[in-house]
């Protein structure tokens, strides 16, 4: 855990506000990382001197305020008082008895997660203390968000979902799938993590693993070095040092692939994992992951016309990017693969009375016949004018919310990847934070065809994520010059909730 993380850890349960997890957490770093112990005491410390300095300085005539008065009044989070510093070094001791007496019944792995994270944690042990722990034996699975693991012996670890491990054993853990992260200090060298395929044993480093069970393993190196070991060929195995990744083959083999640190988080989220593109870096388009990405996230405009262009300007939210005429941008983001839960939400604004037949964000391929391999948000130009509309590949759904007025609005659409009860996939719209009415391809209450999408498919032709463009490969069809302006582009790995779409509506932040 960074520094700066853990005096904010440390804050928050001096203050009593800390969560179970929290706390949880906290107990795990200043038992396992004596640096961390020596910060906290130092906390402890400054509270006395400070609550003590102030208690001395309030007898100071009126009219004069001490300079030590003033700076105990401006600290970031005012500590409680002094009996709050006395208790936690009774706190101090306590952890420390702990250690001497119940060392094997401290939690074996504290938990932390992000913000709207999904899981779960099953014991093999019925005699496992409850909590927000793992102990030997224990499965955690993962279905939405990130999740920070502080072993006892030292290691760190962030995983993001979707994840399925088991804490084998003190030094070992057997993933079945998820994107993860580890930190092995010296005194943990030999943590080893096992796939169905691939064994991987530390020898004092910093590596990520890539667990799918429809691909193929990936290690990827820092710093220090690594053994990985096919356990179906015990005789391929290697060393890998920093700077070195390998992917398991269909052979059984270990191909050399490029290392990709944008593939892992290393910290905890503060908010849900996203990718976001807020459009304000000038004429450099980036974007901010805080989910796991193949490589940083960067975008360039496809200028198909002479007349279209691409410009910042100003947004709901700071910056927007407007493009005129039939051009795209396009980004090196491959999007959610297959059925994958997802959200996806932008700010648009559309030239008053004009009328426009454009697609605005989305992967995978614009077709409008063969598989399901395309998921983007389009406008459609039914007879109550410019509405946003949704294309699975087959099927189209569309709103009754008119956009073309000259003003922003916030568009969000949710999907679960699932089909309702009447046969419709689980599909939700919500313009400027209310749900709207969708209709169905051609108008009809329901669609002609559906089935589950495959974003991943046809990958000679699937596009990464795009901004702008014609709504499906035809370009000359819809060559028309149309004017559209976009800012603070969304897309979250699970499905917000109506109260998280109206904080980001409201608050261009999605909170719960």
């Amino acid at each position: 855990m960074k520094k700066e993380a853990f005096d904010e850890l440390v804050q928050l349960v001096m203050e009593g506000q800390a969560s179970q997890q929290q706390v949880a957490m906290f107990e795990a770093q200043i038992l396992n990382d004596p640096e961390a112990m020596r910060r906290y005491q130092a906390w402890v410390s400054l509270e006395s001197g400070l609550v003590h300095r102030s208690e001395i300085v309030s007898s100071t005539p009126q009219g004069v305020v001490p300079i030590e008065k003033l700076l105990f009044a401006q600290r970031k989070r005012a500590l409680r008082v002094a009996a709050l510093a006395a208790a936690a070094l009774i706190l101090v001791s306590l952890l420390v008895l702990r250690v001497v007496t119940l060392e094997f019944s401290s939690p074996s792995g504290a938990l932390a997660f992000s913000p709207g994270a999904k899981w779960s944690v099953s014991h093999a042990s019925t005699d496992a203390e409850e909590g927000v722990a793992l102990e030997i034996g224990s499965r955690l699975v993962l279905e939405e968000g990130v999740v920070e693991v502080q072993f006892s012996n030292g290691v760190q670890s962030v995983i993001s979902a979707p994840a399925d491990l088991r804490y084998v054993e003190k030094d070992r853990v057997a993933m079945v799938s998820g994107n993860a992260w580890f930190e092995v200090p010296r005194k943990a060298i030999g943590f080893t993590v096992t796939t169905g395929e691939l064994e991987v044993v530390d020898l004092g480093t910093e590596f990520g693993m890539t667990v799918d069970p429809e691909e193929f393993d990936e290690v990827h190196v820092f710093t220090g070095k690594v053994r990985a070991r096919v356990l179906r060929n015990r005789r391929v195995s290697q060393t890998l040092e920093a700077g070195e990744a390998r992917r398991l083959t269909l052979l059984g083999e270990l191909e050399e692939i490029r290392v990709r640190d944008s593939q892992y988080l290393t910290e905890l989220p503060k908010t849900i994992p996203s990718v976001h593109f807020a459009f304000e870096n000038g004429k450099v388009l980036e974007g901010v992951a805080t989910l796991p990405t193949r490589d940083p996230l960067v975008a360039h405009a496809e200028v198909r016309h002479s007349g279209e262009s691409f410009e910042i300007t100003r947004g709901h939210f700071g910056g927007a990017v407007k493009g005129i005429g039939n051009g795209y941008i396009q980004t090196n983001w491959p999007g959610i693969l297959g059925d994958n839960p997802r959200t996806m939400s932008y700010w648009i604004r559309l030239q008053e009375g004009e009328h426009h037949y454009h697609s605005i964000a989305g992967w995978g391929t614009r077709k409008l016949t063969g598989t399901n391999s395309g998921f983007y948000s389009y406008l459609a130009c039914p007879d109550k004018g410019t509405v946003s509309g949704l294309s699975f590949g087959q099927v189209w759904a569309e709103g009754t919310q008119a956009l073309a007025d000259g003003q922003w609005h916030h568009v969000t659409y949710t999907y679960s990847g699932e089909v309702n009860d009447d046969g419709l996939p689980d599909l939700k719209l919500y313009v400027d934070g209310k749900r709207d009415e969708l209709h169905w391809f051609g108008g009809g209450e329901r669609p002609e065809y559906f089935s589950p999408i495959h974003t991943g498919g046809e990958a000679e032709k699937r596009e990464d994520l795009w901004f702008f463009g014609p709504i499906h490969e035809d370009w000359e069809q819809f060559d028309i010059a149309v004017h559209r302006e976009l800012d603070e582009l969304y897309v979250f790995p699970k499905v917000l909730s109506e109260r998280e779409v109206q904080s980001l509506y409201l608050r261009n932040e999605a909170r719960q």
